[in-house]
């Protein structure tokens, strides 16, 4: 089952109305944030659109600037990936026709606010969590990976807590793993306690917050779930939410900045990565 990747005029006009609202910000700047020709595309993509022939309530976009901070090229592109994400699902399936899913999911405190070094240093300690050979890992962890993983699909998103004026890094992680971690007696289960140390352990300084674990119904056809953890790079509601102007801006700033250094926000591993290149 795909998601429907059209984007009607209800939800065109209320992402119409969020690049509005991020561009008045960028117009009250005395230095921009953009340079003008991404100023002028971010713009263009905001009004650029025509109606389907025979279909007056959907819309066709005629130019795409596929800028992380424009509010329509986000929400397309995520659509797009939860779409390669199922086919990627199924086609891992036919080989294993008993695979299960689990998601995990918490909120990284980012230290001193430096969002470069903190995402370059969770995607470079990301990778060493499922690598079974690590020393100091725990026989629980390494008897799973062994015998129960089979991969899996990461992104990592930047959002902004007004109340504790802090940002934070939520990482989603979906893994693709055997039936028989739910079987044997429990010999492979990991509690979410264990997990949450391993992640720490492996992430060191960065304090996760708020970590979840949820294993996705084996009989689940619908995906819903992927719509949350096909997320990455910006979290936009902080700035279209506050009523703060100054706070907004700086939220922009923040996010523009970090906008140049073309970070990795989805990764793939295991059988993941290999039917992804496939697609």
């Amino acid at each position: 089952m795909n998601p429907n990747t059209n984007i009607d005029n209800k939800e065109w006009k209320r992402l119409l109305n969020e690049s509005i609202k991020i561009d008045t910000i960028m117009e009250s700047l005395k230095e921009p944030l953009l340079i003008t020709n991404q100023l002028d595309r971010f713009k263009k993509c905001a009004n650029m659109f025509i109606h389907k022939i025979n279909e007056s309530r959907k819309i066709k976009r005629v130019y795409f600037c596929k800028m992380k901070i424009c509010p329509h090229c986000k929400r397309k592109q995520e659509i797009e990936h939860q779409s390669s994400l199922i086919r990627c699902i199924e086609q891992s399936k036919v080989n294993n026709k008993n695979m299960r899913l689990m998601v995990i999911k918490t909120f990284i405190k980012i230290q001193d606010n430096n969002l470069t070094n903190d995402i370059k240093t969770l995607n470079l300690s990301f990778n060493k969590i499922f690598r079974s050979f690590r020393r100091k890992m725990p026989i629980k962890i390494k008897d799973f990976i062994d015998n129960c993983y089979l991969g899996y699909h990461k992104t990592l998103e930047i959002t902004y807590n007004k109340k504790d004026k802090q940002y934070y890094i939520v990482l989603r992680c979906i893994l693709a793993i055997k039936e028989n971690y739910f079987k044997n007696q429990g010999r492979y289960y990991v509690s979410g306690n264990i997990w949450k140390k391993h992640f720490q352990n492996i992430l060191k300084d960065n304090e996760l917050l708020d970590f979840k674990v949820k294993y996705i119904n084996k009989d689940d056809t619908t995906y819903d779930f992927l719509k949350e953890y096909v997320k990455n790079s910006y979290d936009l509601e902080p700035i279209l939410q506050t009523k703060d102007e100054k706070e907004a801006l700086n939220i922009l700033k923040t996010y523009t900045n970090a906008l140049y250094q073309q970070h990795k926000f989805i990764s793939t591993g295991g059988i993941f990565s290999i039917n992804f290149n496939k697609l």
